[in-house]
């Protein structure tokens, strides 16, 4: 396994090679580099966690693919996913950092679809909902923390919030969000291509 830190284009570099070294090409890439480096409304957010959050969700996926791209053309094609998620369309009240670069994820897709298209390489984005993940787990660690409340508490106090706005009345699991990026890089999808796909369990208001 290689590790390197997506937020260094030096690191990006080095990773592409390492990888193309040793199996020869690179057939497909998944954006899932992502994260919320400091929460808030509007106004509580200062410069430096948009900066930050336009490095760790929209910069590292532009870095990886224009590495990666070059591969692909040389291989006949390939198949690039962008996990953006479901705020990219339906925003609430609190990340607009977050949200905002999920969105330009969307655009991102649309528009190397369009580009590379002539090159066999699809391009496509999923939009999780809540997904039960160790990120969630961390989130309901930190609020216990800082409202000084028992964790118990807070997991069964966020626990029902969520899951009543969600139309299935569950989280989703991440086994689910893989199956469907899965079903995008096989030969079963390689007819899509610039699509935005919801996995939320009904969450999305808009048609």
């Amino acid at each position: 396994m290689q590790t390197a830190d997506l937020r260094s284009a030096n690191s990006c570099r080095r990773l592409v090679e390492k990888i193309v070294r040793k199996w020869g090409r690179i057939d497909i890439l998944v954006n899932n580099c992502g994260g919320l480096p400091a929460r808030g409304r509007f106004l509580d957010l200062a410069e430096k966690a948009w900066r930050d959050s336009f490095e760790l969700n929209l910069l590292t996926a532009v870095t990886m693919s224009r590495r990666v791209i070059p591969f692909m053309q040389k291989h006949g094609g390939g198949r690039i996913i962008f996990v953006s998620s479901f705020v990219a369309l339906q925003p609430g009240s609190f990340n607009p950092h977050y949200s905002a670069m999920k969105m330009a994820l969307l655009n991102l897709t649309k528009h190397l679809s369009l580009q590379f298209a002539q090159d066999n390489i699809l391009v496509n984005a999923v939009l999780p909902g809540n997904i039960h993940t160790e990120g969630w787990e961390t989130y309901l660690l930190d609020k216990s923390r800082q409202e000084r409340r028992d964790l118990s508490s807070v997991q069964n106090e966020e626990h029902e919030r969520v899951v009543k706005a969600v139309p299935l009345k569950r989280f989703g699991r991440p086994e689910e969000v893989a199956e469907l990026i899965r079903f995008l890089c096989s030969e079963t999808g390689s007819f899509v291509t610039g699509a935005s796909l919801m996995i939320d369990g009904g969450i999305l208001k808009g048609v």
